[in-house]
């Protein structure tokens, strides 16, 4: 099951990433950001299946299929993560084609903070990958000495030492069970975790979004009323030149009027 929902989920990545490429392309370097920015989620989406694979280890459905999609889905979170450092350079090279200086350092610090975003969800699956790694060693180790102690009991029990042995493997199977339940509960307040920081991510994203718009609407508000400014400086301007020629024209009248009252 987990394996099936990653490989679909890879696939999705990856053509989300691919997409966000010839999006790129065939914009130009008029929008370089929302391609990178579908690559991003499908990388976070990526690193989260990933996590909650690692979540099942040691527990009823750990076996050989779940330790064979582990290693699969961390290839798939390695190939969308170099996708997305490839994208990052990308759209870093066509922001500088920008043709205004504010459109470009407004895209670049766009990008360069989506960058960031990608170096946190590697650091985090690089820390996800050494304790999964860590978990397993553990896991063999207690499941080697299990072996030796099941062997140990049933050697000794050919006596009369049998039904110790059976209240051994009673009293291990027992507190595996406690384990298994306390692993299951601590998974489900994970997840919990995971959809609140999720839902936390959405409505940043959108407030973002709306003080972004706001910031344009402002520069276009800024812009239009400039343009105003302009005019009504230039209206002054032609209405003091008129009235400084209708005051040397009233003072030529004044003169001309006093020398005929003279003669």
């Amino acid at each position: 099951m987990a394996h099936a929902g990653g490989g679909r989920s890879s696939s999705s990545g990856s053509s989300s990433t691919n997409g966000g490429m010839s999006s790129s392309s065939s914009n130009g370097s008029a929008s370089p950001s929302p391609p990178l920015r579908e690559a991003l989620l499908a990388y976070q989406q990526q690193v989260q299946l990933y996590e909650k694979l690692a979540r099942v280890l040691g527990g009823p459905r750990d076996d050989a299929e779940l330790r064979s999609q582990l290693q699969a889905q961390e290839s798939v979170v390695k190939e969308v993560g170099t996708r997305v450092e490839q994208l990052v350079s990308t759209q870093l090279r066509a922001v500088e084609g920008l043709p205004s200086k504010g459109e470009k350092d407004r895209a670049k610090a766009e990008v360069q903070k989506m960058s960031k975003d990608a170096q946190r969800l590697k650091l985090r699956f690089d820390n996800l990958g050494r304790g999964t790694a860590a978990r397993i060693r553990e896991l063999d180790l207690v499941g080697r000495r299990a072996e030796e102690l099941f062997d140990s009991a049933g050697g000794r029990g050919g006596g009369g030492g049998g039904g110790g042995g059976s209240q051994r493997m009673q009293m291990l199977q027992q507190q595996h069970g406690q384990q298994q339940q306390q692993m299951l509960i601590a998974e489900d307040l994970d997840e919990r975790l995971l959809q609140e920081r999720e839902e936390e991510i959405v409505l940043i994203n959108q407030s973002v979004a709306k003080v972004n718009e706001i910031f344009r609407d402002l520069g276009d508000l800024v812009s239009r009323q400039q343009e105003d400014i302009d005019v009504i400086e230039q209206n002054v301007q032609h209405s003091h030149a008129a009235a400084k020629s209708g005051l040397e024209q009233v003072e030529k009248a004044a003169k001309y009027q006093a020398g005929c009252s003279i003669s």
